[in-house]
């Protein structure tokens, strides 16, 4: 058995499952792989405190509890690569895998529009992780959205027989506690490999704004410190996330 989600509260509103979590490790000390999930979140975070939308039962916003003590505070990127990669290929079970794109630094892609979020935050006590409560948002049975800007998408609209949003529950589990037992068994070069080859845009000429200048450049991988490999001009430029926008 998975040892993600043995305990797992359910709610049906809640108001930011991050936030209940913060407030499960101010009273307790709950297990690692501990879940916190809702159907409906009032103040869903995203990164950068973008908020998180989404319909009452037709998405899923699950929070999973870690202690990653075994992580180098320098290594912690494998940890956002093992999560992004558990999210992908989650989505992987009902959508084609080939549509499918982890999009830098924190999102999942599937032919150019937005299906999934993740939302990572650290305790740091000292020079060690004491916790990092992840956050994962998933569009599922959600057909239209009324107040974003960019309209994404959801598995029910490329696979019609998804019924409940809690089919995923279990098969998220599952491919959390594989991804990360690699960064507990410091598999990192298999993680890298298989993130890069899963990357939105790799390879592939696309604009960006830099330091608030527009540049055409091709996005090669992210590196072990979870810094972008960018080309511009024949350059490698490592780029820190919330320093570019994709144009």
């Amino acid at each position: 058995m998975s040892t993600f989600g043995k305990i797992h509260f359910h709610f049906e509103t809640i108001t930011s499952t991050n936030d209940y979590a913060i407030q499960l490790l101010s009273k307790t000390s709950p297990i690692e792989g501990t879940a916190i999930s809702a159907d409906f979140q009032s103040h869903g975070k995203g990164q950068f405190d973008r908020k998180w939308e989404g319909n009452k039962r037709e998405n899923i916003a699950v929070t999973v509890v870690l202690k990653p003590q075994y992580l180098a505070i320098q290594e912690q990127y494998f940890l956002n690569k093992a999560i992004a990669l558990s999210v992908y290929q989650t989505i992987s079970s009902f959508i084609p895998a080939n549509v499918i794109k982890i999009k830098w630094p924190n999102d999942i892609f599937v032919e150019d529009k937005k299906i999934a979020g993740i939302l990572i935050q650290n305790i740091i006590q000292g020079a060690n992780f004491k916790y990092s409560i992840v956050g994962m948002g998933i569009n599922v049975l959600q057909m239209k959205w009324d107040t974003v800007e960019n309209e994404p998408t959801s598995i029910k609209l490329y696979n019609t027989s998804i019924e409940n949003p809690h089919e995923l529950f279990q098969i998220l589990f599952n491919h959390l506690d594989f991804y990360v037992n690699q960064v507990k068994q410091k598999e990192y070069d298999v993680l890298e490999r298989e993130y890069n080859e899963k990357l939105y845009l790799k390879g592939e000429t696309a604009m960006f704004l830099v330091d608030n200048k527009q540049m055409e450049g091709i996005i090669k991988s992210v590196n072990s410190f979870g810094q972008l490999c960018l080309e511009i001009e024949s350059e490698i430029h490592f780029i820190d996330h919330g320093t570019i926008k994709y144009l």
